[in-house]
């Protein structure tokens, strides 16, 4: 069957020629993904994903460009969308051990301070202080509790601790 057949055949209700496609083309896929210098413990993982943003978007394919080309071009959003999210898990946990190791440098300043920088803060960013780093949840996790983007409780996140680093850096400066 050629991949317009396929193509079709999937569009208009089945699903068993879907697996013909992903036999063609994940060998493919895979190795353009190494040729993007994937790291190998996620090329399954973005192959997978791949293969599912394809299934749920045929219905957009044009056939006026070849299927691999448009297949690949998703393939490498995915890789993107994956390194993005990737790099923000690694500065999540970068910000938490920033935090951490700014905590034990300053124990005794935040211990005689931590009340009136806390007190200068909203209700609300107590509380996303408290979630994220007492607590220890997720920004999913805070999203669904808030009703915040993840992205929005990111910024706020950073923000947040910039004030507070700023506010415990004109404290030590003015002497206090």
């Amino acid at each position: 069957m050629q991949d317009q057949e396929i193509i079709d055949a999937i569009i208009s209700g089945e699903k068993r020629p879907f697996k013909i496609l992903v036999e063609r083309y994940l060998p493919i896929v895979k190795a353009f993904l190494c040729s993007l210098k994937a790291p190998n413990n996620v090329i399954e993982d973005v192959a997978q994903e791949t293969f599912i943003k394809v299934f749920l978007n045929l219905p957009k394919y044009q056939p006026i460009r070849p299927f691999s080309a448009w297949l690949l071009k998703i393939a490498r959003n995915t890789m993107i969308d994956c390194i993005r999210k990737c790099k923000l898990d690694r500065d999540r946990e970068f910000e938490l051990a920033q935090m951490t190791s700014f905590a034990n440098e300053n124990k005794h300043e935040l211990d005689s301070d931590h009340n009136y920088l806390l007190e200068t803060l909203s209700d609300f960013d107590k509380l996303l202080i408290e979630l994220r780093f007492v607590q220890k949840l997720s920004f999913q996790e805070m999203s669904e509790i808030t009703d915040l983007t993840e992205n929005s409780l990111r910024v706020r996140i950073h923000r947040l601790l910039q004030k507070l680093r700023e506010s415990i850096d004109s404290s030590e400066q003015s002497g206090k």
